[in-house]
């Protein structure tokens, strides 16, 4: 889950290792294979079925056997004997199993399989306990063979043990546990007392290699294989890096003869290592890499539906350093602010830390969901892959970490937020992200713009307060220059940011802001200045605006925190973290950096809702219908599922207007009405009644208004 992650503690062993494989035996020891520096099998396993990254927890490095080894994969077979399969020299595939019960046991060797052209190995357990070794041979078509289950293991008596760990089994007598993994020099075979004390295991054999799928059109290039929920064993595959398929075995145990093809992303250019797995739910899962972009991909398919139907989801950029999109930081840890006080039987420490690490939870799922409803359906969501966010108390303090397109770098928590001199905690959206975005967000804005041509753009962060694009262009084949400025402030402790549009010539003007900034107020003289075809190209762009703040608007200040189930079945109060502002500055260097000298705080949100309207179009005198535009901005409701509804309170003269000159009206904070007025042939103020607005959420909030509708006609 976001926020969680793999322990921080870590193990350093062995040396010039290579091509791992993981697997657990039947008491859930875990088990790893590796190739040495000269091509040869090693394998250690941990002491328990939980281990910690300590070297107490993990036995030494045995010798498998082997040699120029390349690559290597390990699974249990019907038995739950441990197997690996390894490609050497020649496309000789090399086959060891365990010899016996115990972790330490010696390995047993099939002899070389014949050299056959067939690479990208896969073990997979199927239904009918089967072992099978799947790989891709010639012109991409899958080859298998597999190994039959022996069944129930004979009781022998420690003579018979003996016996047949000398006659019966092959031993390799390399097995050890060396303190150097890739010195063989130091092997010693076990002592033959060790030998005659283990449980063996049951030896059969492989069948010869089959053709499984040649089906036309499909030349694998990679393959992955697993066992899903049922027993049943699964195989995913790329062809010609152009297309992923999927098989699942059938009912009897055998395999079907073609490939079902999965559906195709336009955002994915070459498909490259396939990887198959099932999570806890029975979906069926595949991921792949796209070298192109960097990015991986996952598709699912729950149990009952099919491939067909479903969409792949980009998982964001390959993990690498990247520093983060947004930081935040406070002097003091989160178990630090919580005063409540803990249970008699409880530890103090713990308690708070256990509370801080659910806040931690509850803030980095908030924000990563807050972000991508707040761009959704902007130029901005272009940039969103994987947003990923994270947590955690470090020396500098608490630090929250969000990435928009990237998994969580730890890198990250060792760099101290750039803290004021004199302010409890910080917030920043660094530089390098503004200027990613907003030169994303112009370029994607302006593409489809009719008649216009961007020769240029520079973005500029201005101290103290300003974000700042000049425009240099041609609308209409007229130049002319532009800039785009946002301000920012703090008011009453609350971020604020404005917009403001300057151009040289009007009709840059009306283009430039029909990009950028479309504030509610600003329509009424948008649309009274443009002619027809101006409004046509506005309505083209209207979905496009508004992000310049619109990120800060989304994490700046307040932030839902999600609501857990209560034992009852209820869900948690509505809750809000709320950042109380004393300054919020630009700097070119850090980006945008704000600050306040108050902790955070949680509290019950406190909803508001600010309406307002305007006349639209030329209002001459003697006209019969008048047009009003209503506009609503609410503060402190969860977006989730917000619904608006507009009454005015006369409907037999007022009709709702789906469409406007192409601005939406039909849903959202927007909402145009035509009113049916008496002509009069002078100026006249007409009084059109109220409006009664409501507006309402998934979490059961409310807020509501009435406003009065007022517009005045002038003479012609």
């Amino acid at each position: 889950s976001l926020g969680s992650g793999f322990s921080e503690n870590s193990l350093r062993t062995g040396s010039v290792l290579r091509g791992l494989a993981v697997a657990t035996d039947t008491v859930q020891r875990i088990f790893v294979v590796a190739i040495g520096g000269s091509g040869e099998l090693w394998t250690l396993h941990s002491l328990s079925d939980s281990p910690e990254a300590r070297a107490e927890d993990w036995s030494g490095w045995n010798l498998i056997g082997g040699s120029q080894l390349d690559t290597v994969i390990m699974s249990r077979d019907g038995d739950g004997h441990l197997t690996v399969a390894a490609v050497g020299a020649a496309h000789q595939v090399y086959l060891a199993q365990q010899v016996g019960s115990d972790p330490d046991a010696a390995w047993g060797e099939w002899p070389l399989l014949p050299p056959a052209a067939v690479g990208d190995l896969q073990l997979v357990l199927g239904n009918d306990l089967r072992l099978w070794l799947f790989g891709v041979g010639d012109r991409g078509w899958l080859y298998g063979r597999s190994l039959p289950r022996v069944g129930p293991r004979p009781i022998l008596t420690p003579l018979q043990k003996e016996e047949s760990t000398i006659a019966g089994t092959p031993v390799n007598p390399r097995a050890i546990r060396p303190t150097d993994p890739v010195n063989p020099r130091a092997v010693r075979p076990p002592p033959r007392e060790v030998l005659g004390s283990q449980v063996l295991l049951p030896r059969t054999e492989w069948s010869d290699w089959s053709v499984v799928s040649q089906q036309p059109f499909v030349a694998l290039t990679d393959l992955s294989a697993a066992t899903n929920r049922d027993g049943v064993g699964e195989l995913a595959g790329i062809s010609s890096e152009t297309a992923v398929v999927q098989m699942t075995q059938r009912a009897d145990g055998s395999w079907p003869d073609s490939w079902e093809v999965l559906p195709s992303d336009q955002r994915i250019i070459t498909f490259v290592s396939v990887s198959l797995a099932e999570n806890s739910g029975g979906e069926t899962r595949v991921f792949i890499t796209d070298p192109n972009s960097g990015k991986a991909f996952t598709i699912g398919r729950p149990t009952g539906s099919a491939w067909a139907d479903m969409q792949w989801t980009s998982l964001g950029k390959i993990p690498g350093v990247q520093a983060p999109d947004l930081v935040f930081g406070s002097k003091i840890c989160f178990q630090f602010l919580d005063n409540t006080p803990a249970p008699d039987s409880v530890d103090a420490a713990a308690f708070h830390r256990a509370k801080a690490d659910a806040l931690r939870l509850s803030i980095t799922e908030g924000i990563s969901a807050k972000i991508a409803s707040a761009v959704s359906g902007t130029p901005l969501s272009s940039v969103l892959g994987n947003v990923n966010a994270a947590a955690r108390c470090t020396p500098n303090g608490e630090v929250i970490a969000l990435w928009l397109d990237h998994e969580v770098w730890p890198g990250a928590f060792e760099v101290s937020p750039p803290f004021p001199d004199t302010g409890l905690w910080v917030y920043q959206i660094p530089a390098e992200t503004l200027r990613r975005i907003i030169d994303g967000q112009f370029v994607e804005a302006t593409k489809d713009v009719k008649d216009i041509d961007i020769k240029g753009h520079n973005t500029q962060l201005k101290a103290p307060d300003a974000l700042q694009i000049d425009v240099d262009a041609k609308w209409r084949e007229m130049d002319f220059s532009a800039s785009v400025v946002a301000k920012l402030s703090v008011s009453h402790g609350v971020p604020q940011c404005n917009t403001q549009v300057t151009a040289t010539r009007p009709v840059g003007l009306y283009a430039i802001l029909a990009v950028f900034a479309f504030p509610a107020n600003a329509i009424a003289p948008l649309v009274q200045f443009g002619d027809g075809l101006e409004a046509e190209q506005l309505a083209k762009v209207s979905s496009k605006v508004g992000v310049i703040c619109g990120l800060t608007d989304a994490t700046l200040h307040s932030l839902f925190l999600p609501r857990k189930k209560l034992p009852d079945g209820t869900l948690e109060p509505l809750q809000l973290l709320v950042l109380p502002y004393d300054r919020l500055v630009v700097d070119p260097a850090s980006g945008i950096v704000g600050s306040g000298m108050k902790p955070p705080i949680i509290r019950a949100p406190a909803p508001t809702l600010t309406t307002g309207s305007f006349s639209v179009g030329h209002l001459e005198a003697g006209r019969s219908t008048i047009d009003m535009a209503f506009y609503a901005q609410v503060t402190e409701m969860n977006t989730d599922g917000l619904v608006y509804t507009w009454t005015p309170s006369d409907p037999t003269r007022s009709l709702r207007l789906v469409d406007y000159l192409g601005l939406r009206g039909n849903h959202d904070n927007f909402a145009f009405f035509t009113y049916s007025v008496a002509p009069d042939r002078k100026a006249h103020l007409y009084d059109l009644g109220t409006m009664h607005l409501v507006v309402t959420n998934k979490d059961g909030q409310q807020v509501e208004t009435t406003l009065p509708v007022m517009a005045s006609t002038r003479e012609p």
